[in-house]
């Protein structure tokens, strides 16, 4: 669950139908974790219990409930670079750290090998990871036949520095992956120690299925709580030893009063570098880890371990065009084994790829919805498995002003999302429309929702969230039309973070407002980050949702069409408020009041009355 304060957003591990899938959704609660520690939150109690279950039910069915004599993984590195190829981590190191971890695994049976060589990610914004706004950009590089594990410059959840992150075990290919933070790879323990997760171990100090017990007698209840491993003592976690000799030196008790003696050996505990074993109980979880990630595996059929010998046979015939907005890249599919398509975008020809899309087997299109502009972008297109080879590379140059950004990844589906929005002038409503969290938390409502706004009128937008956390949010109208949202277009932002189910605020559409068709962006972020100044970053946790403003053009001169309020636009020709520089008259029979504003027109003629409340002013000749 999300906390209110003290919180580091990172993965969580859900299980539906028995398959755990891995999201950014939760926000998961900062136990006082040390700075640089392990990132990979547990899964809810009900997941727990859901995966023991299905856990006991595949053994039952096992003649030979261990893993075989010996289990060869293939392991894909993507080791993330700087933008100029500067700053990975040395393929030496990542040798060491992989021989290392098989002496730590070799009593589990499961050893591991690097498949086909290295992935290097080029990228400034990705080598400084943080996962809360990363994960879903990272992701898109895996592949579909090895276990994925990322290396990255720096690994943080927001504020919060991070050793690594894994993912439960699942059947979703985006939670076959790890990553690591390149500091730490050459330690001896991090990269076993989430390997552990991967594989299905909990830390030694997990509180999420109940407080471990110390005793291992009468009333013990270690198969049921804590790390549920028996062999591992209970841990009260994590400050209380002596990091030179590994002993524990801590007095506290659990709730019986019996003192606590964790084992700071354990490598899924927080006694750094005294880390150095797995528990004969934690080896046999780990063979059960394995069991049952393949069931889900096999279940799902997204990723399998199986590093091919042979080369895939590149795509051909790539193709990328302009569709307004959108570049779509097409290829030709040569292979009959690939696991996949990953789609690479770089503005330079020969250096620089990314990933942008991915794609299941045999699909042989994409849409890159959110295009480089007033550049060529080249593109290429590589098969999601390890020894894949890209395709050749084609290029396209979209022009600037053709197309408003698609803002960043935002993560609405964790009790953040825009439930409604409402846009009105006085007692009028123009906008009310209901929606739920947005693709990767956009909406773009432009096709099927509009609303016509008058220059000097004063307007009032009402966002409805699900008051779960501080939410604030702003609003932007492209007045220029220049496809862009600038910051002189901001017409309204609050002034913080606010926790209430309502929230709203006034702004009054300026004169230089260009008319015809234009948008309105509405961006919501929690307190996790700022109130959104940005129109297109990503935000860890919120929304966007974009509409259609139709401008008219200014009449010079308006008169009144019934009796109202003279900022009404109900009573006016044209819907159009009399601003500075516009003529007014008032028909014979209409009483139009002034309530409590200043209201300006350049003359007035009055043919029937005017009425002044709350210190109305009316100024002529603005």
């Amino acid at each position: 669950m999300k906390t209110i304060s003290t919180v580091f957003r990172c993965l969580f591990a859900s299980l539906l139908c028995l398959i755990f899938s891995i999201t950014l959704a939760q926000k998961t609660v900062n136990k006082g974790l040390p700075p640089q520690d392990c990132g990979t939150p547990t899964p809810s109690r009900e997941a727990v219990e859901a995966a023991e279950k299905a856990i006991f039910q595949l053994k039952q069915g096992l003649v030979n409930k261990g893993l075989p004599s010996l289990v060869t993984l293939p392991i894909k590195a993507h080791i993330i670079r700087q933008s100029n190829g500067t700053g990975g981590l040395s393929e030496a190191t990542l040798n060491a750290a992989i021989a290392t971890m098989n002496t730590i695994y070799q009593p589990t049976n499961l050893q591991f090998y690097l498949c086909s060589g290295v992935h290097y990610v080029d990228n400034d914004n990705l080598y400084n990871c943080d996962v809360d706004v990363d994960n879903s950009l990272l992701v898109l590089n895996n592949v579909n036949d090895a276990v994925n594990i990322y290396f990255a410059g720096t690994l943080t959840a927001g504020n919060t520095g991070l050793n690594g992150i894994a993912s439960f075990p699942s059947g979703n290919a985006a939670a076959n992956r790890i990553l690591l933070y390149n500091g730490v790879v050459g330690n001896g323990q991090t990269l076993a120690h989430e390997m552990g997760h991967y594989w299905n171990l909990y830390h030694t100090h997990e509180t999420a299925v109940g407080t471990e017990l110390v005793t291992r007698s009468a009333g013990a209840n270690c198969g049921t709580a804590g790390d549920l491993v028996c062999d591992t003592p209970a841990d009260p976690c994590c400050y209380f030893y002596n990091p030179f000799n590994c002993t524990y030196n801590g007095t506290v008790v659990d709730v019986s009063g019996a003192t606590y003696t964790p084992l700071v050996t354990n490598l899924m505990s927080y006694y750094g570098d005294c880390r150095t074993q797995f528990t004969t109980g934690q080896q046999n979880r780990i063979g059960d880890g394995y069991t049952y990630r393949l069931s889900l595996m096999q279940t799902s059929g997204s990723y399998v371990f199986n590093c091919p010998t042979t080369a895939i046979a590149a795509p051909s015939n790539v193709v990328a065009s302009n569709a307004t907005c959108i570049v779509n890249v097409t290829w030709t599919d040569n292979s009959a084994n690939e696991k996949g398509f990953i789609i690479e975008r770089s503005s330079n020809a020969t250096t620089g790829f990314v990933a942008v899309g991915a794609v299941a087997a045999n699909v042989v299109s994409f849409a890159d919805i959110s295009p480089l502009t007033g550049t060529t972008a080249y593109y290429r297109v590589v098969a999601a498995n390890s020894s894949a080879t890209p395709s050749t590379v084609t290029s396209i140059t979209v022009p600037n002003g053709l197309c408003y950004c698609v803002p960043g990844f935002t993560d609405c589906s964790a009790g953040d999302a825009i439930i409604n929005f409402a846009l009105s002038a006085g007692s009028g409503t123009l906008i009310n429309r209901a929606s739920g969290c947005g693709t990767s938390g956009y909406s773009d409502n432009t096709q099927t929702t509009s609303a016509t706004l008058i220059p000097g009128q004063t307007y009032t937008v009402t966002l409805t969230n699900q008051n779960q956390y501080p939410e604030g949010f702003t609003v932007w109208i492209d007045l220029n039309q220049d496809k862009t949202f600038a910051p002189n277009e901001i017409v309204f932002r609050s002034a913080t973070h606010v926790q209430q189910t309502i929230q709203s605020g006034s702004f009054t559409l300026s004169g230089t407002a260009l008319p015809g068709q234009t948008r309105l962006r509405v961006r919501q972020s929690d307190d996790r980050a700022e109130v959104p100044s940005s129109s297109c970053n990503s935000y860890p946790y919120g929304e966007t949702e974009d509409y259609t403003i139709v401008i008219p053009g200014l009449q010079t001169a308006v008169s009144s069409i019934t009796s109202g309020n003279w900022n009404s636009p109900a009573t006016w020709t044209g819907n159009q408020v009399p601003s500075a520089g516009v003529d007014v008259t008032i028909n014979p029979m209409h009483t139009v009041t002034i309530n409590g504003i200043t209201a300006v027109a350049r003359k007035v003629k009055i043919n029937g009355k005017i009425s002044y409340l709350n210190n109305g002013k009316l100024q002529v000749g603005q």
